[in-house]
């Protein structure tokens, strides 16, 4: 069952940043994260095969297998959600009024690629101090394929990490350039 749990949990998290990527991709004309989208929806995929298998497996009640199998397409379901919004910007179909949207939210999702020059290289969030010098708050780190969502004071940043963030306009302006390493010092 706890294989189950564990899927289950990846996968609302999963969903969950990619709600905010997708707005942010329709929105912000400056981005492109239609691929980010892509890869964490065929994660999703991938854990309902695995969560599938367990499913058939584990001794309970068949409600209670229904149960997990709605809830799996429920999540599913959020994910396609998803992609669909990133069709709208692909096709242009992206509303007149979407600047005035934009102001009006306070929060931006942002996906940023810590760089080899960048200053947060091996320290953890608790050293760099990223929320207090940039207003960015570090969500999850991406490290090769695998996404982190357990992330705390003591995680550590490294070279080539995608780091998922929330902020204002200014908080994803500085933090990417401390991420990208063209600005060596925040204060």
């Amino acid at each position: 069952m706890s294989n189950i749990i564990d899927n289950l949990v990846r996968m609302k998290n999963l969903t969950s940043i990619m709600v905010k990527l997708a707005y942010s991709d329709l929105f912000y004309t400056d981005t492109d994260l239609s691929k980010f989208l892509e890869e964490m929806n065929l994660e999703i995929r991938n854990l309902e095969k695995d969560t599938l298998k367990h499913v058939f497996r584990i001794r309970e009640s068949d409600e209670l297998r229904i149960n997990i199998l709605e809830l799996m397409e429920y999540v599913k379901d959020i994910g396609n959600a998803c992609m669909n919004i990133t069709v709208l910007k692909s096709k242009g179909r992206v509303l007149p009024f979407t600047e005035e949207m934009i102001d009006s939210s306070e929060e931006r999702a942002m996906l940023v690629n810590v760089r080899k020059s960048s200053i947060l290289v091996d320290k953890t969030i608790s050293e760099t101090k990223v929320r207090t010098h940039t207003g960015a708050n570090i969500k999850a780190v991406k490290r090769k394929e695998k996404w982190n969502f357990h992330i705390n004071k003591k995680t550590i940043l490294k070279r080539d990490d995608v780091v998922f963030a929330v902020g204002d306009a200014d908080a994803k302006k500085l933090f990417t350039k401390v991420a990208e390493g063209t600005l060596k010092t925040v204060y």
